[in-house]
């Protein structure tokens, strides 16, 4: 199963053109359009939405909802399992056959999830010593934090990097942001990072040929940056922070989009309250044949044997149902 299984990539809107590549991740543009016509069927019928906006799932084995992404993510060497919340379908209709979904996730190589309490000098580089918990790093002061030289460059690479931060300070404007930088050159690659924003994610996709970067903020494109200043051969990633106004940095986690995942995903639907559930071809496409597994309250499921070192994250669910009489 490849790892980018989303409809709309972060930062696409309805109308763009999506070539091959990144921003369409297992599909073609045909496809993504054939999609959206399909799930615009069920509007005002029995097509259900669920974005995760909070931590709504009715059953989430394994998975740990994250309030700065919107989204679940599970962790390697387990299997996750995502329910949907019941939806029932309208008002007299009839008992549901068929069904249609997709789920929104991607898979990740981990770089570090920090979370292990240790300060891990063959992953990162600083100029100071920041504290870890179970959860992140956190410094204060006129200091640096960054991925390593030898195991953190990006330098020739078109990788895609995700990381997770925050910032609190006594006030909304400070000195503070990401950067790309070789070692004594250095990109600013981000606006200053808000105390007012919470936690923000930052999209990190490297051009080698080009000598540039991508970058998106919580899915919304910032803008794309020049990196051949940086003459060391060398592109690590770091949060650098002037010190002012007494700001205090959080760093979350670092993960590597990873093409070729050994992670493998299973999609479900039920009609029937998820008393039985039946699993959605490679299109996405459900034809429940046992008459006695229809019925008119669904579910979606997933489920997710996530491999060593990998993270998978789920950020949405679409799907719809219609009974046989509309086939």
């Amino acid at each position: 199963m490849a790892a980018d299984h989303d409809q709309f990539e972060d930062g696409v809107n309805d109308g763009d053109t999506i070539s091959d590549g990144w921003y369409n991740g297992c599909y073609t543009e045909a496809q993504l359009i054939a999609m959206r016509g399909i799930l615009d069927e069920g509007i005002g019928k029995n097509k259900v939405e669920e974005t995760f906006t909070s931590d709504t799932a009715s059953t989430k084995t394994n998975f740990t909802y994250d309030e700065g992404e919107n989204a679940y993510y599970c962790k390697g060497n387990q299997t996750g399992t995502l329910i949907t919340q019941t939806q029932w379908v309208d008002t007299y209709a009839d008992v549901q056959r068929y069904g249609y979904l997709r789920w929104d996730y991607k898979v990740y190589e981990v770089y570090d999830e920090i979370d292990d309490s240790s300060w891990d000098t063959n992953l990162w580089d600083s100029n100071t010593t920041p504290t870890e918990t179970n959860e992140y790093f956190h410094w204060t002061g006129a200091y640096y934090v960054g991925t390593d030289a030898t195991n953190g460059d990006f330098y020739g690479t078109d990788d895609i990097v995700v990381i997770e931060v925050r910032v609190t300070a006594y006030d909304d404007v400070y000195g503070g942001s990401i950067e790309v930088w070789d070692g004594t050159n250095y990109v600013q690659v981000s606006g200053a990072i808000r105390n007012s924003n919470g936690i923000q994610t930052f999209t990190l996709k490297f051009d080698s040929t080009n000598d540039q970067v991508f970058v998106w903020k919580n899915g919304h494109k910032e803008g794309v940056y020049d990196l051949s200043s940086l003459t060391n051969n060398k592109w690590m990633i770091r949060i650098n922070s002037d010190g002012t106004r007494n700001a205090h940095w959080y760093w979350y986690w670092c993960r590597k989009y990873k093409a070729t995942p050994s992670t493998t995903v299973t999609e479900y639907l039920s009609s029937d309250d998820g008393t039985n559930f039946t699993t959605a071809d490679s299109n996405g496409f459900v034809d429940i044949t046992s008459s006695s597994e229809r019925g008119i309250r669904m579910k979606a499921k997933l489920v997710a044997n996530v491999a060593s070192n990998e993270v998978i994250v789920v950020r949405r669910c679409d799907y719809m149902m219609w009974d046989e009489n509309k086939k």
